[in-house]
Order: structure tokens, then C-alpha cells, then sequence
């Protein structure tokens, strides 16, 4: 059997301009991230928001049987969850989502579960651990680092320099490699228990890892995206299930 991993998923407000399910609200997945998990070896299952269920069970019932929680990427951290008001409307982000990860974070670290964070996941994983987010990167001062372009979406790349000895140098098998980049807020105030362990030219924070905590890493790009002989990419997700299969064997 494959160890079987809770994903989190994307959630969308009921929108009447919306042709399909008109007025509905919606969860969904984008898809590479389950299929990386997948060829990875493990077994992806989506995690539903049930906040608004009546008789909703805890989320020590959402993650029974489970041997590893992947956090994905999608609108912005609300800057509500880290104690401060949005600059601007676009910037709100959705503090249900928040509320629904960050449950599913915290049952995961009760039960020692191996927890992978992917770009919005990362963020979450720092906020949820007390840190705060830049809302929008160019109040930091980007030093001539872009870290998001919708045209090229995906296709924006930017070096990042890794901490040595860490998860992901190891991987590497070097301390500098090149990323893709599609986010505008980033990690601020770093969370407790985290180190930085990934960061981009410009000291933006671009992976963390936790310390004595078991597996707990994330990294702000999309490693599903980068293609798959890229070392920061599949390999991340192999890591991580390997990480979950030796719990899984563990019972």
C-alpha cells in the first residue's frame, strides 16, 4: 500500500457571473500537484472544507488514517490571520481557507505527520507558527528582483541561495539554484521553530524548515511547475513521500 497524503485544496466564493455552477461555492485542485505526489509514490486525497457543514467533525477526524499533509498554493494569506488589516481590498485574501489550513496544519504537527508547504503552503506554515508576510513585496524593496509576472506566470525564474546542510542544498547537491517565481507577498517575520533555509537575491525568504519537528518543509515556488529532471522540483515531492512512507511503515 502507498502512504496515503492529505492535500488541501483551493476554495471559491459563489459568484453569479460564473457560467458554470452559478452561484455555487467551489473547492478545487490544480492538477500537476496530485500527479507529483503520485509519481512520487504516494496516494493524494483531497482534504474538504467542512466549516460550514452542520455537525462538522474536528480536524482530528479529517486526518485520521493519513500519513502526511501537502499544503498548496492560492489567493493570498489574509492579513487578519497575522494580526494586521489589508493595504488593499485585492490583498484580503480568504480568512476561511486560512482557518481550514491551519486546523489541518495543527492536527498534522499533534500527530508528528510530515507536512510539505507549496507557495501559499509555505506562508501558511510560517503564519500558522506565529510569523507575519510582507502583503505586497514591493514595500520590502525588491533589489531588481521580480518575483511575479502574469504573462509569464510560471515561466519567471529567479536564482534562490540555499542553506548549507540543509533539506534542500542536499537535494541540490549545491547551495544556489534557479526556481520559478510566482508570488507577490512573502515571509516577513520568520514563525518560531522555523529556519530559513532558501532565500532569493533580494534576503526574500524562499524555504524554511522546522527544527526538531520531524519533516516540516516549505518552499515558496512550485516545484510541481519546474521540469522534472530539476532537482528542486520532483525531487522535493519524492523527499516528502519517502518522509510519509516511513511513517506509514512505521503503523
Amino acid at each position: 500500500m502507498k502512504p496515503r497524503i492529505a492535500v488541501s485544496l483551493s476554495l471559491e466564493a459563489p459568484s453569479q457571473t460564473r457560467h458554470l455552477f452559478k452561484g455555487k461555492a467551489l473547492q478545487y485542485i490544480e492538477q500537476e500537484i496530485v500527479s507529483s505526489v503520485f509519481r512520487a509514490g504516494g496516494s493524494p486525497l483531497l482534504i474538504p472544507f467542512w466549516e460550514d457543514c452542520e455537525g462538522a467533525e474536528p480536524y482530528s477526524e479529517l486526518l485520521e488514517s493519513f500519513d502526511g499533509l501537502l499544503l498548496t498554493g492560492g489567493v493570498d494569506i489574509s492579513p487578519e490571520s497575522y494580526g494586521e488589516k489589508a493595504e488593499k481590498k485585492e490583498w484580503e485574501g480568504d480568512p476561511r481557507r486560512d482557518r481550514y489550513e491551519m486546523g489541518l496544519f495543527q492536527e498534522a504537527q499533534r500527530r508528528e505527520m510530515p507536512i510539505l508547504g507549496v507557495c501559499r503552503g509555505c506562508q501558511l506554515i510560517n503564519v500558522a507558527m506565529g510569523g507575519s508576510l510582507y502583503q505586497d513585496l514591493s514595500s520590502k524593496g525588491s533589489g531588481g528582483i521580480q518575483h511575479r509576472n502574469q504573462e509569464l506566470y510560471d515561466s519567471l525564474t529567479h536564482q534562490v541561495n540555499l542553506k548549507a546542510n540543509s533539506l534542500l542544498a542536499d537535494l541540490q547537491g549545491a547551495t544556489v539554484a534557479v526556481v520559478n517565481s510566482v508570488h507577490h507577498q512573502g515571509i516577513k517575520e520568520l514563525g518560531k521553530g522555523l529556519i530559513p533555509i532558501a532565500q532569493a537575491p533580494d534576503r526574500v525568504i524562499e524555504g524554511v524548515e522546522g527544527v526538531n519537528s520531524g519533516f516540516l518543509l516549505g518552499v515558496q515556488w512550485h516545484p510541481e511547475w519546474l521540469p522534472r529532471e530539476s532537482k528542486l522540483g520532483s525531487q522535493i515531492f519524492d523527499l516528502f513521500v519517502s518522509a510519509c512512507s516511513h511513517r506509514f511503515q512505521q503503523g
